[in-house]
C-alpha cells in the first residue's frame, strides 16, 4: 500500500536543469515515476531529456498538473524554493537539500500544516512506493514490493544495502564502540526496542584489545580515495601511521583496479 507518492503522483522537480536535480529526476522518470515538469527561474521554455521547465512551479503546476515536488535547490535558496511549492498548491514536497537552518524549517514546518501539505525533509533520500513511484535519489533497485512500509529514523539515510551508517561517526574507536552500545540498548522513546528482553545498553569498549593491530596486514587503497581534499589526507597519513606504529603491516599502495565502480555498484 503506497501512502505518499504512487502511479497518481504527478512530479515537478525544483532545480531540473541542476546536476544533481537532472540527474535523479531522470532516474526516478526510468523506474516509473510521472516526472511531467522542472521549475528553475530564468530556465523557463528549456527542456531537460523531453521534461518542459517552467520558471515557477505554479506555472508548472498549472500547464502539467503536477501534485508533487522534489527540491533540488542549495541550501541558501531551498527555504524560497519550498514556500513557493507550498503557495502553488502542491499536495506533497520532498525536500532532499541539507544545511537548512532549523529555526527556517521551524517556520516552514508551520507554513505547510496550515496548509494542509505534506512536507518530507529537508536533508532526506526521498519516497519510494516499490512498483509504483520513486521520488528522491533512493536508489529504488534494492527494495521490493511487500506489506511493510519502513520510516528511517534519525541520522540514518537508508539509500544502499551495504554501506550506510549510523550517524554521528566517531572519531575513535572507542567512541565507536561507545556507540554502539548505545545503538545496540534500549531507547526509553521508542518502546519498539523494548521487545525481545533487551537490557541496558553493554560497554562493548571493554573488548578492545590495545595490541589488536600488532601482525594484522592493512592496505592502504589510495587511487580514488586520496587527493580529494589535502585536510583529509593529512588525517589519512596521521592513521596509518599510528597503525603502523602499534603494529600493523602497512601494504601501500594496495589500490583496487576497479574502484571506480564502487559508487555505481550503490546506484545499480
Amino acid at each position: 500500500m503506497a501512502i505518499i507518492v504512487d502511479k497518481s503522483t504527478r512530479l515537478v522537480v525544483q532545480n531540473l536543469t541542476g546536476r544533481e536535480g537532472s540527474f535523479h529526476a531522470l532516474r526516478n522518470r526510468a523506474y516509473g515515476t510521472v516526472v511531467v515538469a522542472g521549475a528553475a527561474p530564468g530556465h523557463g521554455g528549456e527542456e531537460v531529456e523531453g521534461i518542459p521547465v517552467f520558471n515557477t512551479v505554479r506555472e508548472a503546476v498549472a500547464e502539467t498538473g503536477a501534485n508533487t515536488s522534489a527540491a533540488f535547490v542549495p541550501a541558501r535558496f531551498a527555504a524560497d524554493a519550498l514556500y513557493e511549492a507550498i503557495d502553488a498548491g502542491l499536495e506533497t514536497i520532498v525536500c532532499i537539500t541539507e544545511g537548512i537552518p532549523v529555526h527556517e524549517m521551524l517556520r516552514l514546518h508551520g507554513f505547510a500544516k496550515t496548509h494542509g501539505v505534506t512536507l518530507i525533509g529537508p536533508n532526506c533520500p526521498g519516497v519510494l512506493s516499490p512498483g509504483k513511484a520513486n521520488v528522491g535519489i533512493i536508489p529504488a533497485e534494492i527494495f521490493a514490493q511487500g506489506s511493510v512500509g519502513l520510516v528511517s529514523r534519525s541520522g540514518i539515510v537508508p539509500i544502499a544495502h551495504s554501506q550506510d551508517t549510523a550517524e554521528p561517526m566517531a572519531r575513535t574507536v572507542t567512541d565507536a564502540a561507545i556507540l554502539l552500545g548505545a545503538l545496540a540498548g534500549v531507547d526509553p522513546g521508542d518502546p519498539a526496542t523494548m521487545i525481545g528482553g533487551r537490557h541496558a545498553p553493554r560497554d562493548y569498549a571493554t573488548l578492545l584489545d590495545p595490541n589488536g593491530l600488532k601482525g594484522m596486514r592493512i592496505g592502504v587503497a589510495r587511487k580514488g580515495l586520496f587527493e580529494h581534499s589535502p585536510a583529509a589526507d593529512r588525517i589519512a597519513e596521521a592513521a596509518i601511521a599510528d597503525m603502523k606504529r602499534l603494529g600493523a603491516t602497512i601494504i601501500d599502495p594496495a589500490d583496487i583496479p576497479n574502484i571506480g565502480q564502487v559508487d555505481d555498484a550503490e546506484l545499480d
